[in-house]
């Protein structure tokens, strides 16, 4: 019989990904709640961006209407 084990030696040197799924007003909510420091102002302007494409996307009128 096979037998292993996973033990990570560095995991603060480790990527890790997360999913976030929120309504756009959370999203909102978020970016005014995080700091401006490092790494928070990364994370805020990403939100920023999200924020920015959605709100253009959807509330921009389409052409013809």
């Amino acid at each position: 019989m096979l037998k292993a084990s996973f033990k990570a030696q560095k995991p603060g040197d480790m990527p890790f990904t997360m999913t976030l799924t929120m309504t756009l007003d959370e999203w909102r909510e978020l970016s005014d709640a995080i700091k401006g420091q490092y790494p928070g102002w990364v994370l805020k302007g990403e939100i920023t961006r999200l924020v920015f494409a959605a709100t253009k996307h959807f509330d921009d009128p389409i052409e013809g209407d």
